[in-house]
C-alpha cells in the first residue's frame, strides 16, 4: 500500500478489530483499513477537517485546522457532537428519535469513570475505550434522562467522566491496580445505586474485558506529530492504544491522534 491518505475516523469494526477510515488524496475514495500486520507511515504537516459523517458516508470538507478534527462549521452539523455536549438540561436534537441509553461504570487500572452510551453500543463503547472492567448500572428511554442521572452522580460522588489515553497507557503495567479497579466498580455501584430510580437501575454485572486486548508492557509512548514515522509490526491494541514492534523496540501510539492527519503510506 502506497500513497497519501487523509485519516477520517478510528474505531472498532463489528469483529472488534481496530480500523481506520481513510480517504485517498488522489481520487477521494474512502476505504477501511484494519490496523494489523506491518505498517510504515509518516505523518505529514498540518491537520485538515474530516468533514461530516451521516452514518453511511462522509461529506468532505478539507479546511485546514489547528486543533480538534473538524472546523467549527462541520462540528455544528454533526449530531454526534451535539449529543456528546449534552449535560442533561436540554436536548440539542430531536429527543423523540433519541434511542435508549445506558449509564455505566468502567475501570482503567485503579481509576474508574462514569459514562453514557446508547444501549446498543454497550459493551462496544467501553471496549473502544480500553476499559479493563465495566458494568452498566442504569438504562433510560433516551439520552437526555441518562445525562441527568450521570450528572447528578458525578456531582454528588465526585466520579470522573474522562480518563485520557495517556493515563490509560500509564496504567497498563499495573496488574494489581486492575483488580482494585474491579473492586472499586463494585463498591461505587452500591454507594450510588440508591440515587437511581427503581425503573432505571440495573443489577451489577461486571464484565471482564481483558479478553479483547493484547497488552504490551514497558513500551515507549510514541507521540503523533508532524514527521513522526510509525513503522513495524502491529502486535495488539487496547482500545485506541496500538502496540507495534520494530528493530528499535516496543512502541505504543494513540490511533485517535491520527484523525484529521494526512499519512504517507509506504508498505
Amino acid at each position: 500500500m502506497q500513497g497519501d491518505y487523509h485519516i477520517l475516523h478510528f474505531g472498532l469494526n463489528e469483529d472488534f478489530k481496530p480500523e481506520l477510515k481513510i480517504r485517498n488524496i488522489n481520487n477521494s475514495n474512502v476505504e477501511s483499513r484494519i490496523l494489523q500486520g506491518v505498517i510504515d507511515v509518516v505523518v505529514k504537516p498540518n491537520k485538515y477537517c474530516i468533514g461530516t459523517y451521516d452514518g453511511t458516508s462522509f461529506k468532505i470538507c478539507l479546511r485546514k485546522i489547528d486543533k480538534y478534527n473538524q472546523c467549527y462549521s462541520c462540528f455544528k452539523q454533526s449530531p454526534k457532537n451535539l449529543c456528546a455536549k449534552c449535560n442533561g438540561e436540554k436536548c440539542l436534537l430531536d429527543q423523540k428519535i433519541c434511542p435508549s441509553h445506558k449509564i455505566y461504570l468502567a475501570s482503567f487500572g485503579n481509576e474508574i469513570k462514569i459514562g453514557v452510551t446508547s444501549s446498543k453500543r454497550f459493551p462496544l463503547r467501553v471496549i473502544e475505550q480500553g476499559a479493563d472492567f465495566a458494568s452498566a448500572i442504569a438504562e433510560t428511554e433516551d439520552g437526555l434522562t441518562a445525562r441527568k442521572i450521570e450528572k447528578a452522580i458525578k456531582e454528588k460522588f465526585g466520579i470522573k467522566d474522562k480518563i485520557t489515553t495517556y493515563q490509560k497507557y500509564e496504567l497498563i503495567n499495573n496488574d494489581k491496580a486492575k483488580e482494585l479497579g474491579k473492586e472499586l466498580i463494585r463498591t461505587t455501584y452500591y454507594n450510588i445505586i440508591d440515587q437511581i430510580n427503581a425503573e432505571n437501575k440495573l443489577d451489577l454485572d461486571i464484565i471482564d474485558l481483558s479478553y479483547n486486548y493484547m497488552e504490551v508492557k514497558n513500551s515507549i509512548y510514541l507521540l503523533v506529530e508532524e514527521n513522526t514515522r510509525i513503522y513495524g509490526k502491529i502486535i495488539g491494541n487496547k482500545g485506541h492504544l496500538i502496540f507495534i514492534k520494530n528493530k528499535e523496540g516496543l512502541y505504543t501510539f494513540n490511533a485517535s491522534s491520527l484523525i484529521s492527519r494526512i499519512l504517507s503510506f509506504s508498505f
